[in-house]
């Protein structure tokens, strides 16, 4: 049997172990950059880490206490009807704490006047020293988000430019093209995908054609005429502009042609027209000969 002075040391080194590794835990989530809160099964927050307490600091948003104390749960509940992300956290918080979910996420706007936020929120089960509760995380999404938004700009304007848009590999594989550009070719977005693409100044073939590929690497794009075939055979000049994406290394890893819309292409097929029968000495336009 234990003397009590034995179990007195053993409790001590114990506490001991434990006080070390609330230290280590504290440091861990000190150097988080998500913002983190502690709640117990109530909804109280026992405590929030450094990234926390700069976010409300920055911008006003608790007292003194960094919001310990507060119950997390009423405050969400306390929001206006119309702030559908507080309420669907306080229930998430409390679906998690009720084990009925195991973990909960939600993305949510968080704008100020002049700038704009978003956040990733994650609430996941607090298994500490065997005690309850839920550690809640708020991280900060804006970047990500903010790159998404222009990605979905540029394809919304990919989508509706009157102007026909191709996307080739580096090797002029089609990877992807707009509805413009079925229009004017007569293919179908499906028939193209994966097909190599045929421009070539002058002349059709695989590829796009040394004089682009070379314009493209040397100035960063190339624009000029280009002779191409639609799906039902005919030939036709159009004019066409490519330029080069670069990868990290500096090497091209996609092309982008862009070429002008149906309208355009008729202009412009029928001022070749016209310069091919006009006579410049006489102003006039050129007859055929006559038959004989």
């Amino acid at each position: 049997m234990h003397t009590q002075g034995e179990e007195l040391v053993e409790l001590v080194a114990r506490l001991r172990e434990i006080e070390e590794r609330i230290v280590e835990l504290t440091a861990i989530l000190n150097a988080l950059p998500a913002h983190i809160a502690l709640l117990d099964t109530d909804g109280n927050i026992i405590d929030v880490n450094q990234a926390w307490r700069r976010f409300g600091e920055t911008n006003l948003l608790i007292d003194s206490r960094d919001g310990v104390g507060y119950n997390y749960l009423q405050v969400c509940d306390a929001a206006p009807l119309e702030a559908a992300e507080a309420h669907r956290t306080a229930a998430g918080i409390r679906a998690v704490l009720a084990g009925e979910l195991e973990t909960f996420s939600l993305e949510y706007p968080c704008h100020g006047p002049e700038v704009k936020r978003w956040f990733n929120l994650v609430v996941a089960p607090l298994r500490l020293f065997h005690r309850g509760g839920v550690v809640v995380m708020h991280i900060d999404i804006t970047d990500r988000k903010l790159v998404e938004l222009d990605l979905q700009r540029a394809v919304n304007l990919f989508k509706a430019s009157n102007d026909g848009v191709v996307i080739t590999d580096a090797e002029g594989v089609i990877r992807d093209v707009n509805p413009a550009f079925s229009l004017i070719s007569g293919f179908g977005r499906e028939e193209l995908l994966a097909q190599h693409i045929t421009f070539h100044p002058g002349l059709n073939g695989h590829g796009l054609g040394a004089e682009i590929e070379r314009g493209v690497e040397q100035a960063g794009y190339w624009s000029g005429e280009v002779r191409s075939r639609r799906k039902n055979g005919e030939v036709y000049i159009q004019k066409v502009s490519v330029s080069g994406i670069r990868g990290e290394q500096g090497q091209i890893i996609n092309y982008i042609s862009v070429v002008p819309s149906v309208t355009r292409l008729r202009e412009h097929e029928a001022e070749l027209d016209r310069v091919a029968h006009h006579d410049v000495l006489t102003d006039r336009t050129a007859q055929p000969p006559a038959a004989h």
